[in-house]
């Protein structure tokens, strides 16, 4: 029996009648894998980039993989796009493979190499591995890291898209058709309101479009209701947040720093109020943990620095010193779907510029969107 560990879980061969690679037809050449996509990951479409993929026949596409298989044709599921490296596709899991000369090296020496190399010291694993051994590893784990750094900054783009504009969006249209001073508490509850359901549709919308329908509304909702919580809470909060600040007479920069800290914890207090409100109701909303609690926060982080750039929009507020205006300043004059497009431009500019930041500066498996 042979298994390949792939990230924490292993590919048996055995359980498929496959006793080695060979038997799809290679004799001469051993197929390593390099890198594993589960279902929810081969609709992913890789970059363009030649350190990552050499052709088209390296992309992966969600219509290359079966929806569903049964046991019995599972073991059948082997096909390899190129004669030399490529997508090995296995069941619902395709991998990115590498082709290697059993001369030189076979999968079971080299796994057993991993095995020992992976619970021994870098200066054990150096003189374990032989050199083509180690260079294999190199390239799995480079493609790992600039993979991952690809899927971040798609994932801002998708959450830019799906969410943050349509938050701004919806927040600003709200303000200008709800008829109320900004000073008063049906302002504030109007705007929160407006906010969450531009939240919510986006995320309901886009998630159903991207999936082709194929993805369980129940997830998509669940997820959707969640974010929706912590939106309406830093909604709701962010008009008396940025009046309390601008009336103790504080620089725009006060206000937009103010403003970020403030709407941090209001839309993280949201989450974690969600997470212990729907976890048991909700199969896709996990209770609270530690762990989550970390991620919850860094979200939270990325949404303050959204309603932060919100502030530029407001062009009656120290204007000589808003570094924002000549992008989201919105005007009296303009229509109240402009101002609603600036408005969504302003949240989504400041999400982006957030994330980013976390998306360089994080290790891999350290941000909240890994």
């Amino acid at each position: 029996m042979l298994q390949l560990p792939m990230g924490g879980s292993s590919l048996d061969f055995s359980r498929h009648g496959v006793d080695s690679a060979s038997s799809i037809g290679r004799s001469k050449d051993e197929f390593i894998p390099l890198l594993k996509y589960g279902t929810d990951i081969t609709s992913r479409t890789m970059p363009e980039d030649d350190s990552i993929a050499e052709s088209q026949s390296r992309r992966l596409h969600s219509d290359s993989v079966p929806k569903e298989i049964s046991d019995e044709e599972e073991g059948k599921m082997f096909s390899l796009t190129k004669e030399e490296d490529g997508v090995l596709y296995m069941g619902k899991y395709s991998y990115i493979v590498k082709k290697v000369s059993s001369d030189n090296a076979s999968i079971t020496n080299m796994m057993k190499s991993y095995q020992k190399t992976s619970t021994t010291s870098a200066e054990t694993s150096e003189s374990t591995l032989t050199p083509e051994q180690k260079a294999i590893f190199d390239e799995n784990n480079e493609m790992k890291l600039k993979l991952q750094r690809w899927n971040r900054f798609s994932g801002t783009v998708d959450v830019i898209i799906s969410k943050l504009f349509p938050a701004g969006f919806f927040w600003q249209l709200a303000a200008s058709l709800c008829g109320l001073p900004s000073e008063t508490l049906g302002f504030a509850i109007c705007t929160g309101i407006g906010e969450a359901i531009g939240v919510v549709t986006g995320h309901i919308l886009f998630s159903l479009v991207k999936s082709g329908g194929t993805s369980s509304f129940a997830e998509i909702s669940q997820t959707a209701i969640f974010l929706g919580t912590g939106t309406i809470c830093s909604g709701t909060s962010w008009q008396p947040i940025v009046n309390t600040l601008q009336g103790i007479g504080l620089s725009f920069l006060g206000v937009f720093v103010g403003t970020w800290i403030a709407c941090t914890y209001m839309f993280n207090f949201g989450l974690r109020a969600g997470r212990n409100l729907y976890s048991k109701a909700f199969e896709h909303v996990e209770g609270p943990t530690w762990e989550n609690s970390r991620t919850d926060f860094l979200l939270s982080f990325t949404i303050g620095g959204a309603t932060a750039f919100f502030v530029g929009t407001d062009t009656a507020y120290l204007p000589e010193q808003n570094f924002l205006i000549g992008i989201v300043g919105i005007h009296d004059s303009f229509s109240i779907v402009h101002g609603a497009v600036l408005a969504g431009v302003s949240t989504a500019l400041g999400f982006g510029f957030t994330q980013t930041i976390f998306n360089v500066v994080f290790p891999p498996g350290k941000s909240w969107n890994d």
